[in-house]
């Protein structure tokens, strides 16, 4: 009983102060009995220590480890965990404050585990016990007090410091008198006058659960593979809010969030949502301890190989886990994007186990790259259990032939188990409730109200909110003080002329802003959804302080909010002084404060009032900005954004010396693009770079010109346009200057006759450039033919013992080099084609490797091994070239050649095995 007595005083000054520090507009975030202190002698009480405050009204709060959240783990709301699909307000604090009177009333905190992420997940999933259960003594309108503070969702806890002052004191009163508390209406004095729309979802318990089932059986052990979920809906429908109540899940199963969204307005970088997933990923697995992150690294670098770098070059913070990586052979274009399937479904694998399952959630999916998709459609039909892909798209900007839906069908055609959420927009009865809850009134006297916002709005949430908002800003709703209760003006809204489109309704929102914080906003919608405020003050010609200032009040607004905590110091030392808030720290501005609207509908809304022409100079003061702050070594690194700033603002180039840099940059994109076999992107950059080129560019950008035409070529070819590979080939053709610069065109040629199964023109190709470099071979072959190309190879290795040809030096002779890449693009059309030259084909490339090898060497001497194992009945002399072939894939050159040269041994073996009878 004596803890009882205790608890009072205490208690009611503590939430007095509490709410002086609100009234201020300012967050604690580390509510907890170290940082109050009380002197019995005087009756003084203090919070201290305001080092994690903020004066923004809300703030949130990113995925990341335990051990690095911001607060006392111990105290610290289930919001402030960034695990409850939940901004933290000023009733954070309120949470902190039931388990700090927990305590005090105890002497234990809710939840007493030394497990950081078992901590976590019981302060957003696990009820407490009530402090009535473990201490029969303390009244139980006193321990339903303490937990109600200790309400998981903010909207059921306390609304106001004064709301729980007020209980305290009634509490505080009839124990006097009495020793005992009768039980009594928690809250009743308990009304803010703040607005505050609740967060919780509305109308969506289906399909929660639906979302919630499909990854449970992503991550059962028993599952027979990876799990999608397909949320559909119009935007602002609240597609990302149901996907983030995964949060509580995957934190029970101790897994990883992460999330990627494909941008309207950077559609062509290959893979953007899917490198800012893993970006995160990478960022969340460097917080953890050094023993957790060698053990990533094992199992990726076991996962890898060699071949990481091909991660790295796509994820490049990758790096900083697995550490430099080696070079990796470069291979046609066909095997390199096979490469890349399979390293990419081994990378992914290593992360998503039933021990440590992955959701991945990939946003705006209507704007997706090829690229992504077809990563997409690989993680689905290969990857085995752990792995939950969630996917939002537009489904009214989507169409059954839109290449998302193909992909999805194609997914689904595979046996894949593919689920699908279509939002539609909020009913009445959930619009009432929101509205009811909101304004602490009953469904009854909200329903007028509900019933016009509903209409005005159609029932979207995003709109809904934003329209309310509006109303309390315009104080058509308003907190009547003396009554304390909120009022409305029915008619009054019913009046006014409000927009029914929602990019005006937040083009009018920020119009109302300062001119000053309007322009930033303009200027950061030119940016990206997310932008880091450095590259804002640079854009804006600001200093990085006046930048925070005139930010601040559309952060105010919810219009955009800071990700991460370096935000608030500078928050503060732009804020007005108080004695609550401390000093700026020495050297805060110099860390990379990143922020990001709120809403993509919000950054349309702020592009929108940007002059078209003033959005192109914007994204060319960007690019250029970007590329000149970036280093030599790390612009591969950041071509693509750099690129879609300037191609966006190339129209206002007014020199050719510009337009020639700009080539340059976009053929380093495309290249970067195709290396991660993204041929679509690399298609558009290289286009837009021939584009760039002046019309007698072939004459005075000779080798930047041709190497354009070259890769756009081929890349045509790879997304199967062969119309455009066509007309590149033919100015190739027609404008390079030697047979050595349309070689690479021809092997695009012969490659695209293949793939459409037409082999008599994928030979007369080949045999025609072969004649340009010297290398003569009949179009219709006879036995004789054959017989004489034999016996000119057995002449040519007259006097060579099979195993001193590995010493033979590379080959230098480009022409040669060119014939025998030639010839090895030929093996399998011939081998369907034309039979009889397939052997010819082999017995050239012999000859040639006899002048100086090349990689194809390899492959070109197991080849004629089992022509003699086969054909000629010489079984030792066909092994003997068979080991030549496989001792040659020791060069690091040959990796390209290695699985056919491979196959071709085997293939050798088998025939020597029956022609011999052994083994």
């Amino acid at each position: 009983m004596g803890g009882v007595d205790y608890f009072w005083n205490i208690a009611v000054k503590i939430a007095d102060n509490l709410a002086k520090i609100h009234k201020i507009n300012i967050i604690h975030k580390d509510i907890n009995p170290n940082n109050i202190i009380f002197n019995p002698e005087t009756n003084r009480l203090s919070i201290i220590d305001f080092g994690i405050s903020t004066v923004l009204t809300r703030e949130t709060t990113s995925l990341k480890n335990p051990e690095f959240l911001e607060g006392t783990l111990a105290y610290i709301s289930p919001e402030q965990t960034g695990r409850m699909n939940r901004s933290l307000d000023y009733r954070t604090d309120f949470y902190s404050l039931g388990a700090t009177f927990y305590e005090l009333l105890l002497g234990q905190v809710p939840f007493d585990t030394e497990d950081a992420m078992e901590l976590v997940h019981a302060h957003i999933a696990k009820p407490p016990v009530p402090p009535c259960e473990i201490n029969p003594e303390i009244p139980v309108a006193l321990s339903d007090l303490v937990m109600k503070l200790l309400a998981k969702n903010a909207e059921d806890r306390y609304q106001s410091a004064y709301g729980i002052k007020a209980d305290l004191e009634i509490c505080w009163e009839q124990w006097q008198k009495s020793g005992t508390i009768a039980a009594f209406s928690l809250g009743s004095r308990d009304i803010s006058d703040k607005f505050q729309i609740p967060q919780k979802l509305y109308g969506r318990e289906r399909e929660v659960t639906l979302l919630l089932e499909a990854f449970a059986r992503a991550v059962s052990p028993e599952s027979p593979g990876a799990e999608m979920m397909l949320v559909a809906g119009y935007s602002g429908i609240g597609k990302s809010a149901l996907v983030q109540e995964i949060y509580k899940p995957i934190t029970g199963s101790r897994g990883y969030f992460i999330a990627g969204k494909f941008d309207q307005l950077q559609r062509n970088i290959p893979y953007s949502a899917l490198i800012k997933a893993f970006q995160e990923l990478v960022r969340q697995i460097l917080t953890e301890n050094a023993a957790d992150i060698a053990g990533w690294r094992s199992q990726l670098q076991g996962a890898l190989g060699q071949q990481g770098q091909l991660i790295v070059d796509v994820i490049p913070e990758l790096e900083l886990i697995l550490g430099p990586q080696p070079e990796v052979p470069e291979l046609p274009p066909v095997e390199a994007q096979n490469r890349w399937n399979l390293l990419f479904q081994k990378f992914i694998k290593v992360f998503a186990q039933p021990a440590h399952p992955l959701a991945l959630f990939l946003d705006d999916l209507q704007w997706a790259d090829s690229a992504s998709l077809t990563v997409m459609q690989l993680l689905m039909t290969e990857t085995e259990p752990g792995l939950f892909v969630i996917g939002a798209y537009r489904e009214n900007e989507v169409s059954p032939a839109h290449p998302l839906m193909l992909t999805v069908d194609a997914i689904a055609s595979t046996g894949a188990r593919v689920n699908r959420i279509s939002l539609t927009p909020l009913e009445l009865p959930h619009v009432n409730q929101l509205i009811a809850d909101t304004l602490s009134c009953s469904v009854a006297a909200t329903l007028p109200l509900a019933e016009l916002v509903r209409v005005k709005t159609q029932g979207n949430p995003f709109f809904l909110t934003e329209f309310l908002k509006s109303l309390h800003a315009e104080k058509l709703i308003d907190f009547d003080g003396e009554r304390g209760q909120w009022q409305w003006d029915l008619e009054a809204i019913a009046a006014r002329n409000f927009t029914d489109n929602v990019v005006d309704l937040m083009a009018g929102k920020i119009q109302k802003l300062p001119v000053q914080t309007q322009e930033l906003l303009q200027l950061a919608a030119c940016i990206d959804h997310k932008f880091e405020l450095h590259t804002l003050a640079a854009v804006s010609a600001k200093s990085l302080r006046s930048v925070v200032a005139d930010l601040h009040p559309a952060v105010a607004e919810g219009l955009v909010f800071p990700l991460g905590e370096e935000y608030r110091f500078l928050e503060l030392e732009a804020a007005s002084t108080s004695e609550y808030l401390p000093e700026l720290q020495p050297g805060a501005t110099g860390l990379t404060v990143v922020c990001q609207f709120a809403h993509d509908r919000i950054q349309q809304a702020a592009y929108s009032l940007m002059p078209s022409q003033r959005q192109q100079a914007v994204h060319w003061q960007v690019g250029q900005m970007l590329l000149q702050n970036t280093p030599s070594h790390q612009l591969e690194q950041k071509i693509f954004t750099i690129v879609e700033q300037l191609n966006s603002g190339s129209a206002l180039i007014t020199t050719q010396e510009e337009r020639h840099r700009l080539a340059q940059l976009n053929l380093m994109a495309g290249q970067k693009a195709a290396a991660a076999a993204a041929y679509q992107p690399a298609f558009n950059y290289l286009k837009a770079g021939i584009d760039l080129l002046p019309a007698d560019s072939w004459q005075v950008q000779y080798q930047l010109t041709l190497k354009l035409h070259q890769l756009a070529c081929e890349a045509a070819y790879l997304i199967t346009d062969f119309e455009q590979m066509e007309q590149f080939a033919a100015g190739v053709m027609e404008r390079a200057t030697s047979v050595l610069d349309r070689v690479k065109v021809y092997e695009v040629k012969i490659q695209a006759y293949t793939g459409q199964n037409q082999f008599q023109e994928a030979i007369s190709t080949g045999l025609e450039v072969l004649k340009l470099l010297g290398v003569t071979l009949p179009a219709k072959p006879s036995k004789l033919d054959i017989l004489r190309g034999l016996a000119a190879t057995k002449l040519a290795l007259a006097g060579k013992k099979t195993e001193d040809l590995i010493h033979l030096p590379p080959m230098t002779d480009p022409y040669k080099q060119a014939a025998m890449g030639i010839l090895s693009g030929l093996h399998s059309v011939a081998y369907l084609g034309c039979p009889e030259l397939y052997p010819l084909i082999v017995f050239k490339q012999v000859i040639l490797s006899l002048s100086g090898q090349t990689a194809a060497s390899t492959s070109v001497y197991t080849a004629y091994g089992v022509i003699l194992c086969g054909i000629v009945g010489d079984i030792d002399g066909g092994y003997r070239f068979g080991e030549l072939g496989i001792r040659l894939l020791d060069r690091p050159e040959s990796f390209s050649f290695k699985s056919k040269t491979i196959f071709t041994k085997i293939l050798l073996l088998h025939i020597g095995k029956n022609i011999s009878g052994k083994s």
